[in-house]
Formats: structure tokens, sequence, C-alpha cells
């Protein structure tokens, strides 16, 4: 990667571990200044990120579970960068943007703008539309993402650079996949529209459980407050994980159930099949080729079980190209964007 000149003062808002793991690639390489807003409150899913930006100055806003767009606006205007870039779907996703506008002379740059799956019920949904109306340069990951902007009428540029998930995943040495699977399988839950309904929550667990496969749960704050008490046999429930433990455990896992959006380019950069309880796709591009959506959680242990016996549309997964987002030259086509 060429060395590229800092002529400006750029400003990353984050506020949760998927958006530290794709951003380090970009503010490395731009030795940013970071405000992080604590969005992810518990320890273990904030703090152990810190790492991956080492040439980034770290500003921590105070514990604040109910992000106020004030706050962020005034360390902004502390900060006084040239540039204010976020990242992805979360409220900090929205509220840098928002508090980046109201400032005059400031450029707003996201990455992955224009994924979309058009549910409203999702406060991720919101997040994502506001935002890119916002921004002045939305980075997007495929095309189907600027189809999605264009179809909009955004008012900023749209570049198609790739993601930064191979990037970030390379630079900490684990990209590397000759891992072979062990007897487990890997799953994640955190959306609201699965963990805050208890009922829908324990059926997806309840139904998972039942097949008798082994599988890994490290799971989010948000998640474990509505679990049922002791009733699963078959699954391990972790604490959050650093992101390396995290990455070997889906390296070795057999498949993965989740709703996580970042870890569908993953499961696509390691091969591994994904079940993916949603209604709605982020990444069609994506689907009956490296993921599955199962809305009703009965159905999710018949395609467990498919994918196991190796008669699911999942099973060629091994022989399609993977390289759907770009790898490290990623990173490069996004820098000289500044």
């Amino acid at each position: 990667m060429k060395q590229k000149v800092i002529k400006l003062k750029n400003l990353f808002v984050i506020g949760t571990r998927p958006e530290f793991i794709k951003i380090a690639p970009v503010a490395n390489e731009l030795r940013s200044t970071i405000l992080f807003t604590n969005q992810h409150f518990s320890k273990n899913m904030s703090t152990y990120f810190f790492d991956l930006v080492k040439n980034c100055e770290i500003i921590r806003l105070k514990n604040n579970n109910n992000l106020i767009q004030s706050n962020v606006k005034d360390y902004i205007k502390k900060i006084n960068p040239d540039t204010v870039t976020v990242q992805g779907d979360t409220n900090s996703t929205l509220m840098g943007a928002i508090a980046a506008k109201s400032l005059k002379n400031l450029k707003i740059y996201y990455l992955e703008s224009g994924i979309r799956n058009y549910d409203l019920r999702e406060i991720e949904e919101t997040n994502r539309i506001l935002t890119s109306s916002i921004a002045d340069i939305n980075f997007v990951n495929h095309l189907n993402n600027k189809k999605n902007l264009i179809k909009e009428k955004i008012p900023g540029k749209i570049h198609v650079t790739g993601s930064t998930v191979y990037a970030s995943l390379d630079n900490q040495g684990l990209v590397d996949n000759k891992n072979l699977p062990e007897d487990y399988a890997l799953l994640t839950l955190h959306r609201p529209i699965n963990v805050d309904n208890y009922q829908r929550l324990n059926s997806i667990l309840r139904n998972i459980d039942k097949i008798g496969v082994k599988f890994i749960f490290p799971i989010h704050p948000r998640t474990e407050k509505n679990l049922e008490p002791k009733s699963f046999n078959n699954i391990e429930f972790l604490k959050p994980l650093s992101y390396k433990k995290f990455i070997r455990l889906l390296k070795k896992s057999k498949l993965v159930v989740s709703d996580s959006g970042g870890l569908q380019e993953e499961c696509v950069i390691f091969r591994k099949p994904l079940i993916i309880p949603m209604e709605n796709p982020m990444r069609p591009e994506l689907v009956n080729k490296f993921n599955l959506l199962i809305q009703n959680p009965k159905s999710i242990s018949t395609e467990i079980k498919n994918i196991l016996e190796e008669n699911s549309v999942l099973s060629n997964i091994e022989n399609i190209d993977n390289n759907i987002y770009g790898k490290s030259e990623v990173i490069d086509k996004i820098i000289n964007f500044y």
C-alpha cells in the first residue's frame, strides 16, 4: 500500500465493535482521531478493540447508553476536523452524521452506505437511509448498494469501493483458512427484531437446541436478559469474545446461524454456510449462494440438518467465487478520496 500524505484532519465517529473492526484499516492509514461514543457499554464489547487502531487517537465519551446529539456535536467542535467519517447502521452512525451536518465546512464520509432491506420496523434501516441522505461521499461495497442509492436520489457522491472486512482480517493475520471444521456450529443474535421479542428469541434457540448439535453462542449483552434460564442442553453460552478469538471460532465451525450484517461477509471469506433468521436480505447478492434467509424459527432446524447432510442449496459453497467485496486493495480505493 502506498504511503499517503495526510493533508486533512480526519475524525471517525463510532460506537460499536463492528464499527471498530471495519474502520480500522482506513483510520490507521489516515492516522485519524476516533470519537468513541461508548454505545457498546460493556468492557468486553468495547476496550478489546482499541488495539485495532494503533495509529489513531481515541477520545471516549462518558458511558452513555442514550446517545445525545448535542454531546457528539460538542466533541466534534472541540476536535475541529476537516472530515467526519461514519460507518454502518447504529445510532452512533446517525448521530455522528447529523452532528457533523449541523456544522459548517465539514465533509461527511459514509462507509458501507447503500445496504438496504427496506424493513422500517428495524431502527438500523432508518439509520442507514437517513445517513445516506446526509453524507457527501458514500462508499459502497457492491453495485447493488449503488443501485439502491441511485433509486433514492441521494444528493451525495457514490463510489463502489468494496468492503474493508478482508483488509481488517488480513491486517490481523486472520485470513488463512486451513483449519479443519470441528464438531460445533456458531450462533450470534443481536438484532432487536430477534432478541427484544422474548418469545421469538427463545423459539429460535429451542429449535436450534433440539437438533442435538453443539452450538457456541457468544452472547450480546442485550440478548442475555431475555433468555429462558437453564433451558438449553446443546447451546454453550460465552461472554463476548475478542475479535481474534471470535474469528478463530468461526474458522473452525461447521456452519453459522446469525443476524449480524458484518458476519455475512466474514462467512463468505471463510466459506461458512450461514442461516439468517430474518425476513429481508441486506446483501441479496449472497442469498442462496452463501446464506439462507429463514424467517420462521421452526424451519431453522430443518435447514441446519440439510446443511449438515449436504442436502442444501449451500452445499456448493466451496466451489463459488468468494471475492464478492474485494480484498486489501479496497483501502487504497477509499483513502484516495480523502
